[in-house]
């Protein structure tokens, strides 16, 4: 009897041992790849989808620092549409960009310049250096650089955030961290070929919207910070990209940038 006893005891031992290994297992199935479950969603902006606000943008340098309303309209890869509002009257500066030109109309100076969106281009009018397509991507809180096809690299846990790095084809990299659960990019820090940060962004979120409220900006040297606040957001499906292109006025001087 006490034979009998005792191998129930020992067999009741044996399920319990087997039932957590099982666990233990399929815990490590579900996430020996999370950056495969991750990166299927991107956060932020899908394809598809148009993006359009009111942007408040606080520019700060070392010496200055500057306030600005502006309307933005992005769209993935490399579409930008920017107008910097004044109190009254035109824009200050209007900024299109599609992937292969970029135009920039100046009314107070009647100036026009037109050119490939390249970064050198880019900085020439706005304050950070970053390709079209990353801009676009940061902005909106999308995960940059990384798809499923190029799975991020290093990818750890830290609390309640997945933090990934994900190289570009030109050897900068990027380290996200992402929110477990809402897929939200909470932050993201690039970095150049030699692995020396490039600038870092923080992200701020309202509600249950996949779209960041507002985000900071932050150069590596310390010498610039940018802040931009959104207000009236809407997201739209359409093919029609007409709004990324420019027609200037006729009686303007236009300027070729290289």
């Amino acid at each position: 009897m006490i034979q009998k006893y005792f191998r129930l005891i020992w067999m009741f031992l044996m399920l319990c041992l087997c039932s957590c290994a099982l666990q233990q297992a399929s815990g490590v199935a579900r996430d020996v790849y999370p950056e495969k479950r991750i990166l299927s969603t991107s956060g932020g902006l899908a394809e598809e989808d148009v993006f359009q606000a009111l942007a408040k943008i606080d520019f700060k340098t070392v010496d200055a620092s500057y306030h600005v309303r502006a309307a933005l309209v992005l769209r993935r890869p490399g579409y930008v549409r920017l107008e910097v509002l004044p109190l009254i009257g035109n824009p200050d500066l209007l900024l299109t960009a599609t992937p292969d030109t970029m135009t920039v109309f100046v009314p107070s100076k009647k100036e026009l310049y037109r050119g490939r969106p390249t970064r050198s281009n880019l900085e020439k009018f706005l304050p950070w250096s970053m390709d079209i397509e990353d801009m676009v991507l940061v902005l909106t809180g999308t995960y940059p650089f990384c798809t499923t096809e190029r799975l991020a690299e290093d990818v750890s846990s830290e609390g309640r955030l997945w933090r990934m790095t994900c190289k570009k084809s030109s050897s900068e990299s990027q380290i996200i961290w992402v929110q477990e659960g809402s897929q939200k990019l909470m932050r993201l820090l690039c970095t150049d070929e030699t692995g020396s940060e490039k600038y870092n962004v923080q992200y701020f979120y309202g509600g249950q919207s996949a779209l960041p409220e507002k985000l900071v900006i932050r150069l590596a040297n310390g010498s610039t910070a940018l802040t931009v606040t959104y207000s009236d957001v809407r997201v739209e499906k359409t093919k029609d990209l007409s709004v990324f292109n420019l027609t200037a006025p006729s009686d303007v001087e236009q300027n070729i940038l290289e």
